[in-house]
Formats: C-alpha cells, structure tokens, sequence
C-alpha cells in the first residue's frame, strides 16, 4: 500500500488584530454571470444600528459598478446586489474586481467608528446540464467546458502538508497551467486561504474535496473489492449500519463531526470564483448517508455542482456519475437506475415524491442529469535518481527512460481526451508531484524537475 508521514499542527495563516467596537468576522462574496453579487458577512460586537456599505469597483477603469448600504445590526448579512459588472472570470481570462466593505456604527464618520476590509469577487456561473445533443456536460458562464484535470495532495519534502512559502504555492498551479490542464482537485485537504486566492488570480479551476475520516476501513470493502470487481460500485447502499461499520462510519459521534466540518468547509471556501465543484466522499472512506449530505451541501450552496461519491459505491446522487480507473481500459460506463428499495424509502423519509427526471434524489441534482467524470485515473510512476526520497517506486507501469513514462502519460491522457465525444464531461489525472514513495507525479517530490515538460 501507500503510507505518509503522519502529521498535524497549524496549517492556516495565523495573526492578530485589534479590532472596533463592531467588525466583520467574516465576508463572503459569490458573483453571478448576470452580474448579481450574493453576500454573506458575519458581524462581531455590539452595536445593532451597524450599516455595511460595499463598493465593487472594475480595476481596469476604477469605476464604481455597485455601491450598497444596507442594515448590519443582526450579527448575520445575508443579502444579494444588482451590479453593472460585466466582465466574466473563466481560467484564461481570470478577472477580479475590487470590492471594499465598510461597516459603519455610532453617530460620528470617523475611523474609530468604521471597519474597513477590502477583498475581491469574480462574476461566474457553473452548472451541469445538457449541452445541443443532450449529453451531460460542465459550464461555464452557459458553455460546456471539459475538464483537464490533476489530483492535488498538496505534499511537500520540507513541510509535508504545508507548503514552504507563498512562492511554493504559486509554482505548482503555474506549472499544471503550462501543462495544459485547467483544473485542480485539492485531494482530502483543505489548503491555507493563500492557494485558493492564487487559483482565483491565476485561473486554475478546483475541485475541493471534504476531508475523509471514520475509523479502521475494510481492506476488502474500500479496496480489494472494488478494484477486482466493478459490478460492486453500484449495488453496495451506504445507509446501513453494517456498511457504516465496514466504511469506517459505524461512531454516530464522527458522522455528526464530519457533517459539521464538511458545512464548515463550504462556509469558509464559498467565495472563491476558482473553486466549481465540491467533492464529499473518496473510494468509500468514512462514507456514509452520501446522498443526504449531497442534499444538505446542495442547499447550502446551490450554486456549484457536487461529487459526492469519487470512485466507487454510487448512491446515484449529486452531480456526477464519479468514477476511478486505474486497472482497466478508459470507457464511459452507464448511469444506471437507483439502488435496490432506495427509491421507495427515500419518499417515507423526505415525505414527498422523486420527480420522474431523475433516479432517486432529483433535489440533490441542478438539472435532474449527472455529467460522466473520470475523477482519478493515471498514476503512471518514474523514478528520477537524486529527486526521489525513496529508492523504490509506488505506481503503476514500469517505464526503461523518462522519455518512455512521458509518452506512456500522453497517451493515456490522450485516450480519455478522446472519450469527450463519447460523453466524458473530464478527467482528474494522478498526481501533481510524487508524494514520498508515491511515485507517479508531473513534478517530482522536491519541485525541481517537472517530469512531464521537456
């Protein structure tokens, strides 16, 4: 198997501030291709007669597209604003534009009575639907765009999961851009804010997964099986309490913890315009309910898609029908009808009807349609000497010269590519960088050769 250093500690950016009498804790801005801006701020302090002024400024001009005063005084701004912006972010045109957020208290106009925080936000729709021949693709601002994606653990050899500095960060998103792919999975991980402002600045779309956890995993149940036998993927619910035992999910206390922090997670990364999917379970780890907490992530932000089983056990919900292959010839495998007995109980518990569009759980879904992904494929490995911090390879294939594993890499990316007219909505390719003695990275593990780029 593949083991890496255990960890942990601080992961985030960490300071101090002082602070007025009223502030925002928090500000949360998710632009619309329509130009409407969706905001979300939390306001610590006492002061109930607070107002929130916020200016959306186009830095190209300098000129004011919204300005906005509104009642603040509540603790919780949920609100929405019309906007003249009209330039869209997409990954080859990224486009930001200023905001500046002024809570305002007291009588007097000065700064002692004033907290002033400037941000950004990007006006951008995406969405899952049938482009003209009905097939279920991903779009951007109304256009099917597919997917080039690569799996992010984000590992370093000086840090492990944090990065050495902001430079670092930047170096691996520019050199998956330059490789040709426009998307990112950050894998099991949330990443320092500092990452996500980069993928925003830079264009590099992210698919963010919720972080795994449970008990002891089944070897068989979350990795034998389903590697040996594909016809398991979709017959095994995840609703049962043997099943929660052999995904690791049996503690009622870690099922209520990970709903928490997955909503968390959502909270604190939903403004980020780069980020266009949220992933919630991986190859069955800890998995349990995922279709209800498909619905529950759905209506907590209804304006991304969701992954909400990558690799195998489909509980055929969210957004994707989300599949890993590593062993087998890249095909498009159908999507088939609801689990066994699903149908019926879903009803009883939600007291209400399945709409005939979909299978089973239609309000989880933005179209009643799931787009076809290869959410991890690849995973091809090269040892380079004196860029290894093993001697052995973890992989797959066996390759005499980096010329031969940079060939075997483009043609297995060129084989999935040519699965979009078959109705392969994207691919996330294995991996960014080798990761100890996970060999099959584009960038070694030190960063100082990428092994894919010539």
């Amino acid at each position: 198997g593949i083991w890496y250093t255990a960890q942990s500690g601080i992961w985030q950016s960490v300071w101090m501030e002082i602070v007025p009498e009223a502030y925002m804790q928090t500000l949360t801005l998710k632009g619309a291709a329509d130009g409407r801006l969706f905001i979300r701020a939390e306001i610590g302090g006492d002061k109930p007669n607070a107002k929130l002024r916020i200016v959306v400024t186009d830095p190209a001009d300098g000129m004011i597209v919204a300005d906005e005063r509104f009642a603040a005084g509540m603790r919780k701004v949920r609100t929405e604003i019309a906007t003249r912006a009209e330039h869209l972010w997409s990954p080859e045109d990224p486009y930001l534009y200023d905001v500046t957020a002024t809570l305002e208290f007291g009588a007097a106009k000065s700064q002692e009575k004033q907290d002033i925080v400037r941000s950004y936000c990007a006006f951008r729709t995406v969405e899952i639907k049938p482009d003209l021949k009905g097939v279920a693709r991903f779009h951007l601002n109304g256009k099917p765009l597919f997917l080039k994606g690569v799996l992010d653990q984000g590992y370093w050899p000086d840090g492990l999961l944090t990065a050495p500095s902001d430079e670092a960060l930047i170096h691996d998103i520019i050199a998956m851009k330059k490789s040709g792919f426009n998307m990112l999975r950050k894998h099991i991980k949330i990443e320092t804010a500092r990452w996500y402002y980069h993928c925003d600045r830079l264009g590099m779309l992210v698919w963010q997964d919720a972080v795994s956890g449970g008990g002891e995993y089944n070897a068989w149940t979350t990795n034998r099986k389903p590697t040996l036998v594909r016809a398991t993927w979709n017959k095994y619910r995840d609703d049962t309490a043997k099943h929660f035992a052999a995904l690791g999910a049996d503690d009622s206390t870690y099922r209520r913890d990970w709903s928490r922090t997955c909503d968390a997670m959502v909270h604190m990364l939903a403004g980020h315009p780069s980020i266009v999917a949220w992933v919630l379970f991986n190859e069955g780890w800890g998995q349990f309910n995922a279709c209800d907490a498909a619905e529950r992530i759905h209506a907590l932000d209804p304006t991304r898609p969701i992954d909400a089983t990558s690799g195998w056990y489909d509980q055929r919900c969210g957004d994707f029908h989300s599949v890993h292959n590593y062993f087998r010839p890249l095909e498009i495998y159908p999507d088939k009808g609801p689990l066994r007995g699903y149908v019926a109980e879903y009803e009883k518990k939600h007291k209400r009807r399945c709409r005939a569009a979909h299978y089973a759980v239609l309000p989880v879904t933005q179209h009643g349609v799931r787009a076809f992904m290869i959410s991890e494929f690849g995973g091809l490995a090269q040892l380079v000497a004196d860029h290894a911090a093993v001697s052995r390879a973890y992989g797959y294939g066996e390759y005499d010269s980096i010329e031969d594993w940079r060939a075997a890499v483009r043609s297995v990316l060129a084989s999935a590519e040519s699965l979009e007219s078959r109705g392969l909505a994207g691919y996330v390719y294995t991996q960014v960088s080798d990761v100890e003695e996970e060999l099959n990275g584009l960038l070694t593990y030190d960063r100082r050769l990428n092994k894919f780029v010539q």
